[in-house]
C-alpha cells in the first residue's frame, strides 16, 4: 500500500528478473523512485531492487469507489499473469518501464502494454459496476459501466479500453472519448455475445497484441456467437 499515490502496478514475480535487467531505467521511474524513496533513503537503490512488492496499491483517494476500481484492476492484473507466466509478465514490464508507463502506439512492446493495460482496465471498471450497480454512491455521474460504454482508447490509438465491453453487449453505441479526451469517435459496434470467459481464456503466453488476441477470440468462441468475422473486424478496426 502507497500513501500519497493514486496509481499501482503488478510486477509479480518478474520483480527481481526485471530490476536486474533494466535497473538503471528502474531507478529513474518515477513511480519507483517515489514509491520507493524511504527504502531507498535506508538502504541505497540497487538494495531498494529487493523490496519491490508484487502489487502495489495507491491509497490516496477520497472515494473509496475509485480505489476499489484501482484494487480490481490490479487484481486483473495479477490473474493474467497466473495464466502468461513469468517471462511473457517480465516482457510487460520491462516494456512499461523503459517507456516510462504505459507509452503510445510506438512505444517498444506497445502491442503487450495495450493488450495487458486495456484488459485490466475492463475488468476494474465492470467489477466497480458490480459493486456499484448505480452511481448514487460513486464519485462518477454515471454508473461504471456507463463510462466505460463511453472510453474509446486510453491515448490514441493505443489501448483499446472500450473494446471488451463492445464484445458483449452490442446495441447503439454513444461517442466514444479517448481516456485522455484527445478525440472521439462512433464506433462500430454490431457484435454481442462474447464473454469476460471467453476473452479471459485468450490471454494466454501466445497472445502478445490485440491482434493475436481477435485471431483466437475469432477461431475458437466466433461460433458461440450470431457474430460474423467481418463484424468482429470492424469492431476491432474501430480502435
Amino acid at each position: 500500500m502507497a500513501h500519497n499515490r493514486t496509481d499501482g502496478f503488478s510486477l509479480m514475480g518478474a520483480q527481481y528478473t526485471v530490476s536486474n535487467s533494466v535497473s538503471v531505467q528502474l531507478m529513474q521511474t518515477p513511480w519507483f523512485a517515489a514509491s520507493m524513496s524511504v527504502v531507498v533513503a535506508i538502504v541505497g537503490g540497487v538494495a531498494a531492487i529487493a523490496y519491490l512488492p508484487d502489487v502495489q496499491i495507491g491509497l490516496n483517494f477520497s472515494k473509496s469507489d475509485k480505489l476499489k476500481r484501482l484494487v480490481y484492476h490490479e487484481v486483473a492484473h495479477s490473474s493474467h499473469y497466473t495464466k502468461v507466466g513469468i517471462a511473457y509478465w517480465t516482457a510487460l514490464a520491462t516494456n512499461e518501464i523503459l517507456a516510462n508507463g504505459h507509452g503510445n502506439e510506438n512505444s517498444p512492446g506497445a502491442g503487450r502494454i495495450a493488450l495487458c493495460e486495456s484488459w485490466a482496465e475492463h475488468i476494474g471498471k465492470t467489477i466497480a459496476h458490480e459493486t456499484y450497480p448505480t452511481n448514487n454512491l460513486t464519485s462518477i455521474i454515471e454508473t461504471y459501466i456507463e463510462r466505460l460504454d463511453k472510453t474509446w482508447n486510453e491515448v490514441p490509438n493505443h489501448i483499446p479500453i472500450g473494446l471488451y465491453h463492445d464484445l458483449i453487449d452490442g446495441g447503439t453505441e454513444p461517442i466514444s472519448w479517448n481516456r485522455d479526451w484527445s478525440s472521439s469517435t462512433t464506433v462500430l459496434d454490431n457484435v454481442s455475445g462474447f464473454s469476460n470467459h471467453q476473452m479471459f481464456q485468450c490471454l494466454n503466453s501466445n497472445t502478445v497484441d490485440i491482434d493475436d488476441f481477435k485471431q483466437l477470440l475469432i477461431s475458437d468462441y466466433l461460433n458461440t456467437t450470431s457474430n460474423t468475422t467481418n463484424e468482429v473486424d470492424l469492431l476491432f478496426n474501430s480502435y
